[in-house]
């Protein structure tokens, strides 16, 4: 027991002075208030806290009822500040009886050795100044039934508020052409170190020449009124009675100029603790800078990154809109009744549109390509991924399969619908290994009736190695037509005539014969094609 006390009388031994304060600076701040108390941080009987009122600040550590804490009994505690480099211990005190170890403030204390009272300390500093604002710990050390040191501890992080009365001006000096926005707040709060128990009224004057010109007043008659000619474009005020709230009018001025500078006067007017009237002024003068080249510089190295951004901005916003009115335009297309994409109107682009057959059986969407204004087809095949498999049966040829805004094939029914009355030609764009592009369009083309799909197509010379080796042709798949072994060997649906010189649904990414060829071309079957689009419209041939 002996040795357990003297250890820990021993941790209050030796205390370090507190660092010199410095002089006392306003806080700007949304509010001041006269009264400040900050609860502990946590659930324990070990109560830090802190209070202002006007000036003086207290900050007090006690704890109660030890018995809940652990502790049999208490040896001493200690106030300390919270540092870059540790703890600076303010006040201490054991339960010795002494006097307690003090290195700033006025220290009040006592502890209670068996902790059936409570055990304190506080701190008071009259005329408080910023330098006392930080992190603070109260630690309590004891021992516990079987005379094991404990220690229980508690932070405080202490702000202050400047009282008032008084007027400051954010930014404190002005810099001409930088600064965007000034403003001007007279405060004031703590009526009780004031000895004042209500203002009435808070007015902001500019001085100038020994000549006051009053820009804003606040008050609990007339509430806010800006004077003419003030060039305040926005005003706050605030009046109450309750002592730990501001009081407050603020004023603010956009991209102020050299005539905003000079002297500032706020005037308070109220009633003291008495009933009398009271009367406080507080002054501000506002200087102003020329700014340095180098900040000049970097002025107009923001507004050329904000011109840029906002440039940026407007283009990015354009061409949202624009995206917006062409997705309205495609919308109006698709309710306008269209039996074929011809009569589209739209830019150049590729477009999922709603047609409307005569035959009354419903819509079908397809994908419309402008390729020009006026010139416009509809596309019935088309591959450029490998993501859709067409190695398929004549059914799944005959409905369509895939999607219009990815790898599909439009289905013969759908084409049969769309293809009624006059003449048709179609178009095949392609594209080989190294993205050179090909397109072959053969002015004459048909499809014939159910369950053949016999191909027509003339009007365009490939030398017998292209489409035109089709022609004539029944549409043949792995389960159906008249050379299903075609369809077989070459991993998809098509026209084979003795199978054939072409072969758009082959299978991707493959060579030879089982793969998207089209012999015509350089290279012929050697390499696979990497995109394949078929479409057709109307013909312009009589």
């Amino acid at each position: 027991m002996a040795l357990g006390l003297f250890l820990v009388l021993a941790a209050f031994s030796v205390a370090t002075p507190i660092q010199e304060s410095r002089a006392f600076q306003p806080k700007s701040g949304p509010s001041a208030a006269s009264t400040i108390s900050s609860q502990p941080t946590s659930q324990t009987q070990l109560d830090f806290s802190s209070r202002q009122q006007g000036h003086d600040v207290s900050i007090n550590c006690t704890l109660r009822d030890a018995s809940t804490t652990g502790l049999s009994l208490v040896i001493g505690m200690a106030v300390s500040r919270i540092t870059d480099t540790g703890e600076l211990v303010l006040a201490s005190v054991t339960s010795l009886g002494s006097a307690p170890i003090t290195h700033t403030g006025a220290v009040t204390s006592s502890v209670s050795l068996d902790g059936r009272q409570d055990s304190y300390i506080n701190i008071e500093w009259s005329s408080a100044n910023s330098s006392l604002e930080g992190d603070y710990v109260c630690r309590v050390n004891g021992l516990d039934v079987n005379n094991s040191p404990v220690v229980l501890s508690q932070e405080l992080s202490l702000t202050l508020q400047e009282p008032g009365p008084g007027v400051r001006a954010t930014p404190e000096i002005l810099q001409l052409g930088l600064t965007k926005l000034l403003s001007i707040k007279c405060y004031i709060s703590g009526f009780a170190s004031n000895n004042i128990s209500e203002v009435t009224s808070i007015g902001l004057s500019y001085i100038h020449d020994g000549i006051d010109q009053l820009l804003i007043t606040h008050s609990v008659f007339e509430g806010t009124e800006i004077k003419p000619g003030s060039g305040v474009v926005s005003s706050t005020g605030h009046l109450s009675t309750a002592e730990d709230e501001e009081n407050f009018l603020e004023a603010t001025w956009q991209n102020p100029s050299l005539n905003r500078t000079g002297k500032y006067e706020c005037s308070f007017s109220g009633l003291d603790t008495s009933g009398h009237p009271v009367y406080f002024e507080s002054t501000l003068e506002l200087n102003h800078v020329e700014p340095s080249k180098e900040e000049l510089l970097q002025q107009l190295e923001d507004l050329r990154n904000k011109f840029e951004s906002l440039t940026q901005e407007k283009e990015d916003l354009r061409a949202e809109r624009d995206k917006i009115e062409l997705k309205i335009r495609v919308l109006e297309e698709s309710v306008k009744g269209h039996k074929i994409c011809d009569t589209v109107d739209l830019p150049v682009g590729k477009y999922p549109i709603k047609l409307f057959p005569d035959d009354g059986q419903g819509l079908v969407e397809v994908l419309c390509d402008v390729v020009s204004p006026g010139d416009v087809w509809t596309i019935f095949q088309k591959r450029f991924n490998g993501s859709e498999s067409f190695s398929r049966g004549f059914v799944a040829y005959d409905v369509g399969f895939g999607s219009v805004l990815g790898e599909h094939w439009l289905g013969f029914k759908q084409m049969k619908r769309i293809m009624t009355t006059g003449k048709y030609q179609i178009r095949v764009d392609i594209a080989d290994h190294n993205s050179t592009s090909y397109t072959r369009i053969y002015p004459q083309f048909s499809v014939g009736a159910f369950d053949g799909y016999t191909l027509t197509v003339d009007g365009y010379n490939d030398g017998g190695h292209g489409l035109s080796f089709s022609s004539g042709a029944e549409f043949s798949t792995l389960d159906h037509g008249p050379q299903p072994h075609c369809a077989a060997q070459d991993n998809g649906g098509w026209w084979y005539y003795n199978c054939a010189f072409t072969n758009l649904n082959g299978q991707w990414g493959h060579a030879g014969e089982s793969g998207i060829s089209w012999f015509e071309l350089p290279d012929g079957r050697i390499h696979p094609l990497t995109k394949t689009e078929m479409k057709f419209k109307k013909s312009s041939q009589p």
